[in-house]
C-alpha cells in the first residue's frame, strides 16, 4: 500500500482575472426654484466612485458585483450674467451598477479575493432641454483586476532520512486582509489679503494623496496630502476666480491583523465634501470652511521565503510524484513617489487667465527601463478661460509625459523579469500659466507604486511510498555521465545519496569527475 508522507501548505497571492466593463449612466435635472435658469451650459464635470463591491462563487465562476454612483457638476450661464460671463453651478448624481461573471474554477474563495476596482469616464455630453431642465450623460468604464490566494503544498521537515530532496528557496506573498475605513477632515483657509471677498462658491474638487505608509503592530500610520481647488465668484465685481489649497495629515489606523513586517497598500477615495464661505478676524468674507469625507481602502500583504521541495527519490523504495506548476508572486517594492513635470504648450488668443481647472490622469503603460520603473500616461486639463473682453470659454487640453520615478524608492534586484507594476494616484497642483507666449504647464505626478514579480515554479504537491527497492549485493558501477548531467540526475538513477556518492568519490563540491565509482 501506497504511503503518503506528510505535507504543509501556504497560500500565494496570484491575479486571476484583468478586464473592462462599459455601462451608460445618464441623468436629467430640473434646476430647482431657487436656483436662476440656464441661458448656456459651461460645461459638465464628471467625477465617479465605488460605493460598494460584492464578490461571491457561483458554480465555476467568480461574482463581482460593483455599485457606483457618477456626479454630474452642471456649470452654466443665467440670463442675468450672460453679459459678464459669472457661471452658475448645479449637482446632480445617478447610480449605476455593473458585474463582472469570472471564470475561476473550484479553487477561489470570495474571502480571498482582492478586486481592485478604477473608474474613468468618456464621451460626456450635456444638453439644455429648457431654461431649466438638462440633460447630461457618460460612459463609465470600470477597470477590474482581480488577485487571490491560492494554495499550494510543500515539503520542507519531517521527510525519512532515507529520502533525497532537492528544495529550492522562492518568495511568495499573500493577502492577508482588506479593510474599509471612513475619515473626515476638517480645515478652515484664509485668503490673501489681496483677495477679493468671496460672494459664492460655485464648484470645488479634492484629491487625496496617502504616502509614507508604516506598519506597526496593530494598526498602520501614514501621512498625506489632501488637495483642495475652489472656485468662487467675488462679491464686489462678480468676476471668476479659482484657487488651489493642499491640506497636509497625519493619520492612525488600528487593524488587528497588522503586524511590522506586513507590506501595506491604501487607496484613499473622496465621497462627501462641503465648503462653506465665512468671515475672518478682520470682518471679510475671506474664510472658507472645508468639511471632507473619504473612504480608505487598506490592503494587508505578507511576504515570506520558502524552501519548496522540486524532486525527491527514495534509496529505500520506490516513490511516486505528483507535480505541479505554480505561479506565486512576490512584491518586490510598495512606495509612494512625486515626480515635478513642466511643459510649454500652445495658447488660445485673448487668453487672459485660466481659472476652474479640472484634471485626470489615465497612466498607459509601465515597465521597467534600464532597473528603473518607468512611467507613461497622459494627462487632461479641461478649464475655464477668460478672455480680454471679461466672456467666459470651456477650453481642454493634454499632455502626454513619461518619467522615471526616483530611483530612491528602492533598489530592484537584478534578476527580476517576469513583473508587473501596479501604479494608483494622478495629478496635484496643476497649474496654467498663459502670461506669455505659450501656455505654461505646471503639475506633480503623485501616487503609489507596487512592483510585482511572478516566477514559474515546479512544486511536488505529492509524494507517495511504493515497492521496495531491490539492490544486487556488492555491485560497483563505474559511469561515465554526459554532458549536461549533475550529481542530482546521477543520484537519483541509481537511489544512492548525494552525501554518499561524494565520499566516495572523494568530490568537495557538485562537479562531476570524468568516471564516477557507485556502489550498488
Amino acid at each position: 500500500m501506497a504511503e503518503a508522507l506528510e505535507r504543509e501548505y501556504r497560500r500565494y497571492l496570484g491575479e486571476f482575472y484583468a478586464g473592462e466593463g462599459r455601462c451608460r449612466v445618464e441623468a436629467e435635472t430640473v434646476l430647482p426654484d431657487y436656483k436662476e435658469a440656464a441661458h448656456r451650459i459651461l460645461r459638465v464635470d464628471t467625477k465617479t466612485r465605488v460605493n460598494s463591491k460584492n464578490v461571491y462563487t457561483q458554480g465555476q465562476s467568480v461574482i463581482c458585483e460593483i455599485e457606483g454612483v457618477a456626479v454630474f457638476h452642471i456649470l452654466y450661464l443665467t440670463d442675468r450674467q450672460k453679459e459678464k460671463g459669472v457661471p452658475s453651478s448645479y449637482l446632480t448624481q445617478e447610480n449605476f451598477s455593473y458585474t463582472f461573471k469570472i471564470p475561476a474554477g473550484e479553487n477561489v474563495d470570495p474571502e480571498e479575493v482582492v478586486a481592485v476596482v478604477d473608474l474613468k469616464t468618456e464621451n460626456p455630453s450635456f444638453k439644455l432641454l429648457g431654461p431649466r431642465k438638462v440633460s447630461a450623460r457618460c460612459d463609465v468604464v470600470i477597470l477590474l483586476n482581480a488577485k487571490c490566494n491560492h494554495l499550494f503544498s510543500y515539503y520542507s521537515k519531517g521527510l525519512p532520512a532515507d529520502i533525497q530532496t532537492k528544495r529550492r528557496e522562492v518568495n511568495v506573498s499573500s493577502l492577508v486582509a482588506i479593510y474599509q475605513k471612513e475619515m473626515t477632515f476638517s480645515e478652515t483657509i484664509a485668503l490673501p489679503e489681496s483677495a477679493m471677498p468671496i460672494g459664492e462658491i460655485c464648484e470645488m474638487d479634492v484629491d487625496l494623496f496617502p504616502k509614507k505608509i508604516v506598519t506597526e503592530n496593530g494598526g498602520i500610520r501614514f501621512g498625506g496630502s489632501c488637495d483642495v481647488s475652489c472656485s468662487y465668484v467675488t462679491r464686489e465685481d462678480e468676476s471668476l476666480v479659482s484657487f488651489y489649497q493642499p491640506i497636509e495629515f497625519e493619520k492612525n489606523l488600528g487593524l488587528e491583523a497588522c503586524l511590522v513586517d506586513h507590506i501595506c497598500q491604501v487607496v484613499m477615495t473622496p465621497n462627501f465634501l462641503k465648503a462653506t464661505a465665512d468671515i475672518n478676524e478682520n470682518g471679510e468674507n475671506k474664510n472658507i470652511h472645508f468639511e471632507i469625507g473619504c473612504t480608505a481602502e487598506v490592503r494587508l500583504f505578507l511576504g515570506e521565503s520558502l524552501e519548496v521541495l522540486e524532486d525527491a527519490f527514495s534509496t529505500d523504495t520506490h516513490l511516486e510524484l505528483e507535480v505541479k506548476p505554480v505561479f506565486p508572486e512576490e512584491i518586490v517594492l510598495s512606495s509612494d513617489f512625486a515626480v515635478p513635470l513642466r511643459a510649454s504648450l500652445e495658447k488660445e488668443e485673448k487668453l487672459l487667465r485660466a481659472e476652474g481647472i479640472r484634471s485626470h490622469v489615465d497612466f498607459k503603460n509601465c515597465y521597467l527601463e534600464e532597473g528603473k520603473i518607468a512611467v507613461e500616461g497622459k494627462l487632461f486639463v479641461r478649464y475655464l478661460g477668460v478672455r480680454e473682453e471679461g466672456d467666459l470659454v470651456h477650453l481642454e487640453t493634454g499632455y502626454d509625459f513619461k518619467v522615471h520615478l526616483p530611483s530612491e524608492i528602492g533598489i530592484l534586484p537584478e534578476n527580476v523579469r517576469d513583473c508587473r507594476i501596479e501604479i494608483c494616484g494622478g495629478a496635484r497642483g496643476v497649474d496654467l500659466d498663459p502670461a506669455g507666449e505659450n501656455l505654461e504647464l505646471r503639475f506633480e505626478i503623485c501616487g503609489q507604486v507596487m512592483l510585482l514579480c511572478r516566477r514559474q515554479i515546479q512544486a511536488v504537491s505529492e509524494i507517495l511510498r511504493g515497492e521496495k527497492r531491490k539492490r544486487k549485493d556488492h555491485g560497483i558501477l563505474f559511469y561515465y555521465p554526459e554532458k549536461g548531467e549533475d550529481l542530482w540526475s546521477v543520484c537519483k538513477q541509481y537511489a544512492v545519496s548525494p552525501c554518499a556518492l561524494r565520499e566516495e568519490n572523494e568530490m568537495d563540491g557538485d562537479q562531476l569527475p570524468r568516471v564516477i565509482h557507485v556502489t550498488l
